[in-house]
């Protein structure tokens, strides 16, 4: 069947597709009620992972969760009492402890330990926290400071909530505003924007309906897919028809190049299934499922609705640049060449590892609080140490640890816990001091384990910190395979080492995936070639924005490079396509140059503008890595068209003087 009787069936059978995509969009929009935000510890871990297996076999036999710290700075044990009791009603609470504490900065202050019920889920855990904030702003703890992990990880989750009442509707204003003002058609917007409203519901539908939960790294999807669906429907839209030509035949000619560039994006998503990183790894699936629903959607929705319009869309500047590359095309490839030395030096930079406290605005009250505490001398990072069946006495125990924290001024506290409960702390020569009266002197049982609070730091530099206090404890307490080190950071921090590996394999498969397809479909290896030139250019000035910026790669960043190149080379898909079909007519390159323009330049103009200002919307995200991702893609946007247009045309004109003149 060819591509034009193919549309003809589906406009044939205008209200069976219709029925089918309401019917979609019902059950998707059910499934989109149902999506939920997680970022909790269990959603980054691998289930067969052993050092995920063994933290929870760890917090089983000891019965325990990480606790919620308030400081209360200026306060007493005596003025806490209340305070204190009330905390212990809260449902869900194991235990509240009080402790006096002299801060490193001055004065008195109090520091509460909240510890949850070791059974208690991560919505239990933000109910909780509400409860705590509804304590300590109805007694008046208007000073108080919070810490703790999933403190952190509650946070993340209403950043990521609110992102999706921000953003989106933000995205959506920007593509349709610019649609308006570029194709000053509003039937054909209309027409765009289904097509990219409707894959954007049906991924979110569909990851609901599957109990797939939003995160950091998956609620970039939904707005992705549908700009990607808003960009093949511009493609297919508007170009303009010729004298009694019947529009399915518009769209037949463009839907070759639409499935390749949706094939190349897949293909970019699909190489983060490489990843040993669960979240990437659910991204690359989603993402390729939500690029084929963009595809779909538009070549399903377009043959119902398309009539071409009576003028077709262009760009003044078109007339004349074909003649502009052909004369100064030896000073644009020199100019590329350096603009990609630039990148590689630039991308040299990058900083690899991600400081959570980044993720959120300089004024947040999360930022505050950390800033708080940890100026007080309390460490808010906690690393756990498994001391069951090690054979030292206490005290030889507590002279390990003494040397340790003296060769690692980020620990600020040492916790000695027994298997009574009990535990007993003791203050670093950086920590602030505790006004106990406990000693390991007085203790008849042995130690089962140690908590070392440690200051909050970059990824990079905690994992290092975790490596050293693993190769002390296999040296101080002797060799064992079970390794002394776990708890909740340090499986965060393997996981980003483990994300940042991504960047590179996933790359990699992408480039070589991407490469072979453009080779086998346009049957050309030196056209396959010039199609990945102008869009690695791209890929490495992003990264190199990036490295010169100081924005890390953190886990929402550490995917662009795959994703940029996925996306990037769907015009230069349109470009080459249309120069394969036009050069048939035998004329110069540079005519031919002419003639692409004409064709394929409007769209592929209009599709970086419209999706470059959408990913702008991505600033709206009060979540950090959310917004510089967006902002990312937008500057990969705006840098790729100018290669394709610029860069790619010189390219094809090397070596073409004659014909250059010529034309």
């Amino acid at each position: 069947m060819r591509t034009t009787d193919f549309f003809l069936a589906i406009r044939a059978r205008s209200s069976l597709i219709l029925l089918l995509l309401a019917l979609t969009t019902i059950v998707c929009g059910y499934g989109a009620m149902q999506s939920t935000v997680d970022n909790s510890l269990p959603v980054w871990q691998s289930n067969d992972d052993p050092q995920w297996h063994r933290y929870q076999q760890f917090r089983q036999e000891h019965q325990i969760t990480d606790p919620l710290l308030i400081y209360l700075p200026g306060r007493t044990l005596e003025t806490s009492d209340s305070l204190t009791s009330q905390l212990q009603q809260i449902r869900h609470v194991d235990h509240v402890t009080a402790l006096g504490i002299t801060p490193k900065n001055g004065g008195k202050a109090v520091l509460i330990t909240l510890v949850p019920q070791y059974t208690t889920s991560p919505k239990q855990l933000s109910a909780l926290l509400a409860d705590a904030e509804n304590v300590l702003t109805r007694t008046g703890q208007d000073k108080a400071s919070l810490g703790g992990v999933w403190l952190l990880t509650d946070r993340l989750d209403k950043l990521s909530a609110r992102s999706t009442s921000t953003m989106f509707p933000l995205v959506i204003t920007l593509l349709c505003a610019m649609l308006i003002l570029l194709l000053r058609n509003i039937r054909n917007t209309t027409l765009i924007m289904a097509c990219g409203l409707l894959p954007g519901l049906q991924l979110t539908g569909l990851m609901g309906l599957a109990g797939i939960k939003m995160n950091m790294i998956l609620l970039a999807l939904p707005p992705l897919t549908m700009i990607l669906g808003i960009s093949h429907a511009i493609h297919l839209v508007t170009k303009q028809a010729e004298p009694g030509q019947n529009p399915m035949a518009i769209l037949s000619r463009v839907a070759l190049p639409c499935l390749l560039s949706g094939l190349t994006t897949a293909l970019g998503f699909l190489s983060l299934l490489l990843s040993n990183y669960q979240p990437v790894q659910q991204l690359g699936l989603w993402g390729a499922i939500g690029t084929l629903l963009s595809l779909v959607t538009s070549l399903l929705l377009l043959p119902l609705f398309f009539q071409p319009t009576e003028r077709g869309y262009s760009f003044p500047f078109f007339s004349t640049l074909h003649q502009l590359i052909s004369r100064q095309k030896k000073l644009i490839l020199p100019g590329m060449a350096l603009a990609l030395v630039l990148g590689i030096i630039g991308a040299q930079q990058l900083q690899r590892g991600s400081f959570i406290l980044d993720f959120f605005s300089g004024e947040s009250p999360v930022r505050r609080d950390y800033q708080a505490i940890e100026g007080a001398g309390i460490g808010l990072t906690p690393i756990e140490l498994d001391l069951v069946n090690t054979r030292q006495s206490n005290r030889a125990i507590e002279k390990n640890m003494a040397l340790l924290a003296e060769a690692n001024p980020e620990i600020t506290h040492i916790l000695y816990t027994f298997p009574s409960g009990l535990v007993v702390p003791k203050a670093t020569r950086q920590g602030a001091e505790f006004l106990t009266m406990a000693d390991l002197d007085f203790m008849l049982e042995d130690i089962s384990r140690i908590t070392l609070l440690t200051r909050t730091m970059a990824s990079e530099k905690t994992l290092e910190l975790v490596n050293k206090v693993e190769t002390f404890c296999q040296l101080c307490f002797g060799p064992r395979k079970l390794p002394y080190i776990t708890g909740s950071v340090p499986l965060y921090t393997r996981g980003q080492k483990t994300l940042f590996a991504t960047l590179v394999s996933s790359f990699s498969a992408a480039f070589l995936a991407i490469s072979l397809v453009m080779g086998c479909v346009l049957r050309s290896w030196k056209l396959g070639l010039l199609a990945i030139l102008p869009n690695i250019l791209p890929v490495l000035l992003v990264l190199g924005a990036m490295g010169v910026i100081g924005i890390p790669l953190s886990v929402a960043t550490v995917t662009v490079a795959s994703i940029v190149f996925g996306i990037v080379v769907d015009d230069t898909i349109h470009f080459l396509h249309s120069w394969q079909h036009l050069r048939k007519a035998d004329n110069s390159r540079t005519e031919t140059l002419k003639q692409v323009f004409d064709y394929a330049g409007p769209a592929m103009m209009t599709t970086s503008l419209v999706a470059g200002v959408g990913f702008l919307g991505f600033a709206a995200s009060p979540f950090l890595p959310l917004r510089n991702f967006g902002l990312l893609i937008s500057l990969a946007m705006w840098l790729a068209i100018f290669c394709d247009l610029v860069l790619l045309p010189a390219l094809l004109l090397t070596g073409e003087e004659n014909n250059a003149q010529r034309g």
